[in-house]
């Protein structure tokens, strides 16, 4: 039981990385073209979003390889 939990966390935590790093992408994107085109702080602050979508997406990844790993040693284990 325990193990589908954590199965479908993982993939959760899968396609919620993937969303967010899509999106993130797309934030760098449209905050480059808006610095390039206006030259303006809003191009920055889109920008700045992107970042910090990265960094949302990088922890999301992070979670899926500890559930992964944890998954791995109680498989060992058992």
């Amino acid at each position: 039981m325990s193990s589908n939990i954590n199965r479908s966390k993982r993939w959760i935590l899968i396609f919620t990385g993937t969303v967010t790093s899509v999106v993130a992408i797309l934030l760098l994107v449209t905050g480059l073209i808006f610095i390039m085109t206006e030259g303006g702080i809003f191009g920055f602050a889109i920008v700045l979003f992107g970042l910090i979508s990265i960094w949302f997406a990088q922890r999301e990844f992070k979670e899926y390889r500890q559930l992964k790993k944890e998954a791995d040693e109680m498989r060992k284990q058992g």
